[in-house]
């Protein structure tokens, strides 16, 4: 990955100093050109004046040479043009004079105006302007189509060697520095991902205590960071799950121990009390039934296979059926079952827009939790909030409490706290985790929060209905 990442970076480089080189030669070349241009109108213009104060046509041959040498001219010579536009040597005894190239239609034009024309051609910029030089051009016998005109032409290099030198420098200089560039960070950025890779791989292998080095750029510093966590919440995840089988195993064990021991006792005559019997295996029949029942609605939420009858549902009668339906097991236990609800529903009704039988689940989920830490007092309470849309209904306890580091994941399934409940439990203990997935199925949240003093609140918040 770092060779790969070394020639990208490279080739990178390489790709921007080409493209701004290339544009980089243009400008020039164009710029030479342009300076060329304005030279020779400023040397032509010159050149004019002076020819046209010679008077002898002898005289004018040395004068051009002595003008070419003292401005540096590549080229100066007299050509005659016609009125089609054909530039040619002035012609001598016997010789028409060899062509040179042809004005176009808007180069005639300014040619016969007396203005310089300019003529890009290959690699050179040329000038042309018309001479009216005094009495010479009495004594030159040219036909009436032709003129006699001054050429000058300046040599204009392709690629300006100066131009070419630097740019050749400067792609050396920039290609030294990307390399060390690219070297340090492909060494900065592969370094991190392989003890990230190396992490990975440890992890799959089913080493969960195996970390990467949190080091390199912010990115990759936050990547390790999140595999880090991720090894953490899998090693959390497989305690939690283990813990788990060990609770679900002891509480299918326990009633099946029970009923297989009365079963046998009824098949061998050796109670004194079917009856009773009988009844003891309903008991632990139903709470296997509650435990598979929790088990198969949590797997059909995790399937999105849950249904849910949502409607406006009124609070307050939902809670005192919860507290009739439990209040055997409450006084059982001496605990005392309360509801701070409106004195009178019928003046404030406190709706909820909820599926009734999922709520009264619900409802039944937390009071059956809270009696089981309760040293004395369970309380059901709801709260409305009016502006921010919310009805709270909140099921408080007076027992030990959670620790801080259970309380946020009191409501995961597989979540076994620290905090040994009260009394033996009646339930599958998976109450709390169908709490949450209910609650957020239909729009709503929950949390647990500690008391002020001691115990424990759990609250559900859910949307008012109309």
């Amino acid at each position: 990955m770092q060779r790969r990442l070394l020639t990208a970076l490279l080739g990178t480089a390489l790709a921007a100093i080409i493209l701004v080189g290339a544009g980089v030669l243009v400008f020039s070349r164009v710029g030479a050109r342009s300076s060329a241009s304005d030279s020779i109108e400023a040397q032509i213009e010159a050149v004019v004046e002076l020819s046209n104060e010679i008077q002898t046509v002898d005289r004018l041959g040395p004068v051009l040479g002595g003008v070419a040498g003292a401005f540096d001219i590549d080229e100066i010579r007299i050509v005659t043009v016609s009125d089609t536009g054909e530039i040619r040597d002035r012609a001598t005894r016997g010789n028409r004079g060899s062509a040179i190239f042809e004005l176009s239609d808007r180069m005639r034009a300014r040619y016969a105006a007396d203005e310089t024309v300019i003529v890009d051609r290959d690699n050179q910029v040329v000038g042309l302007r018309q001479l009216e030089f005094g009495g010479v051009d009495r004594q030159i016998q040219l036909p009436p189509n032709i003129t006699i005109g001054v050429l000058i032409a300046q040599d204009v290099a392709p690629i300006p060697r100066s131009a070419f030198r630097w740019f050749l420098i400067s792609a050396l200089l920039v290609l030294g520095l990307s390399s060390v560039v690219a070297v340090f960070l492909s060494r900065r950025l592969v370094g991190p991902l392989r003890s990230i890779e190396a992490t990975t791989a440890s992890i799959a292998a089913g080493n969960l205590e195996a970390r990467a080095d949190v080091e390199g750029p912010a990115e990759m510093a936050q990547l390790a960071e999140s595999v880090n966590k991720m090894a953490a919440d899998i090693d959390r995840s497989r305690a939690v799950e283990q813990q788990f089988l060990l609770s679900v195993s002891h509480d299918l064990r326990t009633p099946l121990t029970a009923i297989q021991g009365y079963a046998e006792a009824l098949t061998d005559g050796a109670t004194e009390d079917p009856a009773d019997a009988g009844r003891i295996i309903g008991t632990h029949a139903d709470r296997l039934g509650r435990l598979v029942r929790d088990l198969l609605d949590l797997a059909r939420l995790d399937a999105k296979a849950f249904s849910f009858d949502v409607a406006d549902v009124e609070l307050s009668g939902l809670v005192a059926e919860t507290v009739d339906g439990l209040q055997p097991v409450a006084d059982r236990y001496g605990i005392a079952l309360q509801q701070d609800v409106p004195e009178d529903p019928s003046v404030h009704r406190l709706v909820v827009y909820a599926d009734r039988g999922r709520l009264g689940q619900i409802t039944d989920n937390l009071v059956e939790n809270a009696l089981k830490f309760a040293h004395s007092t369970v309380t059901i309470r709801l709260t409305e909030h009016t502006e921010a849309g919310w009805v709270e209904l909140s099921v408080i306890d007076d027992g030990p409490g959670i620790d801080d580091a259970d309380l946020p994941h009191v409501f995961e399934r597989l979540y076994v706290t620290q905090q040994q409940p009260l009394r033996a439990e009646s339930s599958s203990g998976l109450g709390l985790a169908i709490v949450r997935e209910l609650t957020e199925a239909m729009g709503g949240s929950v949390r647990a929060t500690a008391g002020i003093v001691n115990g424990t609140e759990m609250t559900v918040r859910l949307p008012t209905g109309s």
